[in-house]
């Protein structure tokens, strides 16, 4: 399944060779389960939470210098997606060494783990290195039971870690900051991003608001315009590349901000 990705514009296109649904993080903000249950997906819808390789679409083109979401349908780096698929998928991403590949997880402790099983070989110079960031905020993100995934610090203490131990020419890390949860304050939660610049050459965030209002049905808060806007800035002054997505509260804030 290849089409174009409405998550990330920097994405040419999205790839999708594992199936997992549902998805054992179970996320409540999800928007997996609508597409899977709205276009009546039955390869979704059948899997019953066991993993499936698609063997057939481990074998099509990709563009030249294009990016490529790797799995957005699902997280291919849980403990459930056997070593084996994610080494098969590898091995493509290698051969297309003109082609870019984002890999995104909420368990990049999985990185680490094959790092250390397989060796820096399986990995490449055209793979992005990311993780799902929503907030810097353990207690709030436990408390409201947004996700069984690990806290986001500590996905966060995991990706650095990864970066810090794979040897590769040039490295790319990239943080989703969506959708954006109440953090504890902009200078602390720019902090904690900004210790991966001393192992990344360049470090891509996005950072965006929940597009469904689930957060808001659960009661879960979310930062004020502001506050997030001042978080953007801090990373931005560092070098980062931000960039926003759906900032929908406080229209005149934004309009200040871009002017």
């Amino acid at each position: 399944m290849a089409r174009q990705s409405k998550m990330f514009d920097l994405v040419t296109c999205t790839w999708n060779p594992v199936i997992l649904y549902p998805c054992p993080h179970s996320c409540i903000y999800c928007y997996v389960n609508y597409i899977a249950k709205r276009y009546n997906l039955q390869d979704y819808l059948q899997s019953n939470g066991r993993p499936i390789l698609k063997e057939e679409r481990l074998h099509q083109n990709f563009p030249r210098n294009g990016l490529v979401f790797v799995c957005d349908m699902c997280d291919l780096f849980t403990w459930k997606v056997p070593d084996t698929y994610i080494l098969k998928i590898f091995e493509i991403i290698h051969k297309h060494s003109r082609t870019r590949f984002l890999l995104l997880t909420k368990n990049p402790a999985r990185y680490i783990s094959l790092l250390e099983t397989y060796g820096n070989e399986i990995f490449s110079q055209n793979m992005i290195f990311g993780a799902t960031i929503e907030t810097d905020n353990d207690e709030l993100y436990q408390k409201h039971k947004i996700s069984r995934a690990p806290p986001p610090t500590q996905r966060l203490h995991h990706l650095k870690t990864f970066l810090s131990k794979i040897e590769l020419d040039r490295k790319h890390a990239w943080i989703s900051i969506e959708p954006i949860i109440d953090f504890t304050s902009p200078q602390t939660f720019a902090e904690k991003i900004l210790t991966l610049l001393d192992h990344t050459d360049k470090l891509t965030v996005y950072v965006g608001y929940d597009n469904y209002d689930i957060l808001k049905r659960h009661n879960i808060p979310e930062p004020s315009t502001e506050k997030t806007l001042e978080l953007t800035d801090m990373l931005k002054q560092h070098g980062v590349e931000v960039r926003l997505k759906t900032i929908r509260k406080e229209r005149q804030t934004i309009l200040n901000y871009l002017q």
